[in-house]
């Protein structure tokens, strides 16, 4: 099975302080960040159940969502665990909804169809009686537990890989990156009271001064340092997918395509 690259690759770039991985001996940033020039599109990597969440970024919280896809394949097929979600953090909330009389309401299709909204223009396509109830979440509920409820409820949309499913925002401010993440299926905890709704997550270990001996760390920061074993960085998961392939749009770049696949997705 192959899966799709979750943004135009060509128009975005990363700096060494923006990637998944370790920031000091107390930190560890699970989203991998991105920068973008203008707004760039956002794909559906593989087939699943999609909800959208706030983001909390400072004063235009109203101008962005979170996008998370919850898979329904195991996927990649040579590792365990599979991977069960991924995020999208930054997505431009216009595309979706707008605000009447101080609630939000979904576009209508009219506006799906004239503004070429992918992802509303497949679910009025292939949904009746649309209800943004399904598909954006404002409790406080952690997300995972959020998908297991409205799917056991039968309260989620199904959409299909490389679907495009909104637009990164460019957002002008020095603070501020898009991000993208890739969540393991193995019922993560909440680490972060506002996890779903952050625009760059990091595990943080308040009280680590770095003075434990290994092994010898309190308990409190030895398990919340397991918690990244949680996620997988998205450089990992591209690369793991060289044999079945990646796409993008429609050109698939495996390993028959090795030069290609390197430089669209990994460099």
């Amino acid at each position: 099975m192959s899966v799709h690259f979750f943004t135009n690759p060509d128009n975005i770039s990363q700096s060494e302080d923006q990637r998944y991985g370790p920031l000091s001996t107390s930190q560890y940033r699970t989203t991998s960040l991105f920068t973008i020039a203008a707004d760039n599109d956002a794909y559906a990597v593989t087939n699943g159940y999609i909800l959208l969440f706030d983001n909390l970024y400072d004063t235009i919280a109203d101008e962005l969502v979170n996008v998370i896809i919850k898979t329904v394949e195991p996927y990649p097929s040579d590792i365990t665990p599979k991977v069960g979600y991924y995020i999208y953090r930054g997505l431009k909330r216009s595309d979706y909804m707008v605000k009447v009389d101080d609630v939000y309401v979904l576009r209508d299709s009219t506006y799906a169809q004239t503004n070429n909204i992918d992802l509303l223009k497949y679910l009025y396509g292939n949904f009746t009686n649309l209800s943004i109830e399904n598909l954006y979440y404002t409790g406080d509920n952690f997300f995972a537990n959020v998908f297991i409820e409205k799917q056991n409820n039968k309260e989620l949309y199904f959409i299909t890989g490389g679907l495009k499913i909104g637009k990164f925002k460019f957002v002008d401010e020095i603070e501020y990156s898009p991000g993208f993440e890739v969540v393991l299926n193995q019922d993560p905890i909440s680490i972060n009271p506002n996890y779903e709704k952050t625009f760059d997550n990091k595990i943080v270990i308040d009280g680590f001064d770095g003075s434990y001996t290994a092994g010898n760390e309190p308990i409190s920061i030895t398990s919340k340092r397991e918690c990244i074993h949680f996620f997988m960085d998205p450089v990992v998961f591209w690369a793991l997918s060289y044999r079945t392939g990646v796409k993008y749009i429609d050109t698939l770049y495996d390993e028959n395509t090795a030069a290609d696949f390197h430089t669209k997705f990994i460099n």
